[in-house]
């Protein structure tokens, strides 16, 4: 419960940051471009520009786009194909736990919860029952990848397989 509580508050603070970027680039007439690496840069009619690293380009109409590199969900996308986007990165972790490469594990399990956490929502919306069995079985990899110690293989993998076991089973009830 404290891990959704913690993404429910770090997405918010980001959708804030974002917001209040955006706000003072229009009212100010500023435009953003971003580089490469999340680094942003500010110009705007003043004598003035700034350069902040961010997760986000601003442009000068109050649009706001993540980050390169950041999966984003599209709108006409099911949430089954979204999760068919976000999957291969379970089935490295797996890979890399068998082989004992936790870190590597670690890494990519953390690249498909990012993924997940921008589409989380719509599989909410779609089937509670989906979306709560998906949580469970990344609460179980949680307990056992990213929050010991020291993780051993094979729970690890055990964990890793259950999830991507229930995303299977559970992207029928989000095809439609």
């Amino acid at each position: 419960m404290t891990g959704r509580v913690d993404r429910v508050m770090r997405r918010g603070a980001s959708i804030l940051g974002i917001a209040m970027l955006a706000g003072t680039l229009v009212l100010a007439g500023c435009q953003a471009e971003q580089r490469p690496g999340g680094t942003v840069s500010v110009s705007g009619t003043g004598n003035s520009a700034t350069q902040a690293r961010g997760s986000a380009s601003v442009s000068g109409t109050g649009s706001a786009s993540p980050a390169s590199g950041a999966a984003t969900a599209s709108p006409a996308e099911t949430p089954a194909q979204q999760l068919d986007k976000a999957v291969p990165e379970v089935d490295k972790a797996i890979g890399a736990a068998e082989s004992g490469d936790m870190a590597t594990a670690r890494k990519e399990y953390d690249e498909f919860h990012e993924k997940w956490e921008t589409f989380e929502d719509g599989v909410k919306a779609k089937s509670q029952e989906a979306y709560t069995a998906i949580e469970e079985a990344i609460d179980g990899v949680k307990a056992e990848l990213v929050t010991a110690s020291e993780p051993a293989k094979e729970p690890t993998v055990s964990a890793l397989k259950k999830l991507r076991q229930v995303i299977d089973e559970q992207k029928s009830k989000l095809s439609s």
